[in-house]
């Protein structure tokens, strides 16, 4: 048995119990170190020599501490496990014996203390980072900065990312607050620690699909779909539609069900059917990654249902992610400003950015060439690409407005349906034109939010659940949000009462002489 495939099955048997788990990422640290909340911090190296084993053990171990200055004091339990042979040393144990777990029971109680903890996992629980596509310099101070912090795991995400399920881990947090890069990093931390399980990602938007498969591009056997083509292609028929019809779909359909992946991670778990999450339990292999369900029900744009019936009688570990990386603090308080039951907790942990911009005009068509106005003038600046602003609209008949208010400014946009999500390239870079709908889970460095005024009120039907089409709206924005209105309402009243160092207010065309074509 190869050193790589005796590591990987040590690994299997510490998370089994209890451990949280880290591969050594060097020739300096032990090839596993185990973390537990009663045992404390095991090291374990696996050598074909037992007694040459235990003393390259020693030598990584001092070289961790002092790497890592926190576990210069604290009692490190080892073991070395020789691949070939009899053991004849304490300490080392066979790979039989290992992987019989039996002697994990017997390991004396050191707790860790939790400040030392904290600092080991932020140290050993990677600062995971993806690569992102950057297509020039944003327009404000502080975006780079910001920028990194997106796309970089803090400790608390990373320990999330790394935590050991026993069947349920339930992850949610504000807009922004990095749900989707842990689901992201979950995958590909499962798939490196099991290159042999089937792992899969479902998302409800068929356009934020492309997104995901990009996060994991590198890992082949993490496979990215929505829920209805996931089940459609393991030949389940189950409804899209509805609860009821789901429900029975899913009666018909558990009686030929059958275990066909090894762990499952869901994004915008909000928007899942109750009967569809009912339905994974059926299809994830037990005792092994389990179910991950990452949501916010602020962000239900499709059904009020709660999120937790479907986990009934299921064992669920629930995290809360705290803080709200994406969008920047001035346009988490205009967001909040939409609804008292909207508020984005924690914004003032957000990122500061410039103020919100709320624009006035006539119409319809007026606000669009406000916008294509604004936009044309950004990209001759050069502060922005294309492809880093995006144009969401609440209601389809705005579509051919946008559409042809940015065509007459020279810009060719990318429509974004969701009927066209296997063919849509949304790295391209091209000024993106989508519903709101269509744009959950994705984020752009400027988002001009047109159509508010076309929300019903609360006190309407469907009114609560209309409400957060404009809370995903602003949210989808990282650095700049850009709102137009042409009529009043109850949603634009609140918001234009924020403070003025939050939003800034214009009128189209009285504010905009010196931004149109050839005035600039």
């Amino acid at each position: 048995m190869k050193d790589a495939d005796v590591v990987g099955l040590l690994a299997d048997v510490l998370a089994l119990g209890g451990f949280r788990v880290f591969r050594g990422d060097s020739d300096t640290r032990p090839h596993l170190l185990g973390l537990h909340q009663q045992k404390g911090l095991l090291a374990i190296e696996v050598a074909r020599d037992g007694a040459a084993g235990r003393i390259e053990l020693n030598r990584r171990i001092s070289n961790l501490r002092q790497d890592i200055p926190a576990v210069a004091d604290v009692s490190i339990g080892r073991r070395v496990i020789q691949e070939t042979g009899v053991p004849t040393a304490d300490g080392v144990l066979s790979v039989e014996e290992a992987v019989g777990a039996d002697w994990l029971d017997l390991l004396p109680s050191k707790p860790l203390d939790a400040d030392v903890a904290r600092e080991l996992v932020s140290r050993l629980a990677p600062l995971i980072t993806f690569d992102t596509v950057s297509r020039g310099p944003l327009s404000d101070q502080g975006a780079g900065a910001r920028a990194a912090a997106r796309v970089t795991l803090d400790e608390e995400q990373a320990a999330v990312a790394v935590r050991a399920v026993d069947e349920v881990l339930l992850v949610t947090g504000p807009p922004g607050s990095g749900k989707t890069l842990v689901l992201a990093a979950r995958a590909r931390w499962l798939a490196d620690q099991h290159p042999d399980w089937q792992i899969q990602i479902l998302c409800f938007n068929r356009l934020l699909a492309p997104h995901l498969r990009r996060l994991v591009a590198d890992q082949p056997n993490v496979q990215v779909a929505t829920f209805g083509r996931f089940v459609s292609n393991h030949g389940f028929r189950i409804s899209m539609e509805g609860e009821e019809e789901a429900r029975r779909d899913v009666a018909r359909e558990l009686r030929h069900a059958r275990h066909v992946v090894d762990a499952i991670l869901v994004d915008e778990w909000q928007d899942f059917l109750g009967a569809w999450t009912t339905f994974l339990f059926a299809l994830v292999r037990p005792g092994r990654g389990g179910i991950a369900l990452a949501g916010d029900p602020k962000q239900a744009l499709y059904r009020d249902a709660s999120m937790l019936e479907a986990l009934a009688g299921h064992h669920v570990d629930e995290v809360e992610l705290t803080v709200p990386y994406r969008s920047t603090r001035q346009i988490l308080e205009v967001t909040s400003a939409l609804d008292d039951a909207l508020e984005v907790e924690r914004r003032d942990l957000a990122p500061d950015g410039p103020p919100v911009d709320l624009v006035y005009a006539n119409n319809l068509r007026d606000q669009t060439t406000a916008i294509a106005t604004d936009i044309a003038a950004v990209l001759r600046e050069g502060s922005r690409s294309p492809g880093d602003i995006a144009v969401l609209y609440t209601r389809r008949f705005q579509l051919g407005s946008v559409c042809n208010a940015l065509k007459a400014e020279g810009i060719e946009p990318q429509v974004a349906l969701p009927r066209d999500a296997d063919q849509l390239d949304l790295t391209e870079n091209k000024v993106k034109v989508m519903t709101v709908h269509s744009a959950k889970g994705l984020e752009f460095e400027a988002v001009f939010l047109c159509g508010l005024e076309y929300l019903p009120g609360l006190e309407a039907a469907g009114g609560p659940q209309q409400a957060r089409t404009g809370y995903v709206g602003a949210t989808r924005a990282k650095d700049q949000l850009v709102i137009t209105y042409s009529k009043d309402n109850a949603y634009l009243q609140r918001v234009r009462g924020v403070s003025r160092d939050l939003l800034r207010q214009w009128v189209w065309p009285d504010d905009y002489q010196g931004t149109a074509r050839g005035n600039a």
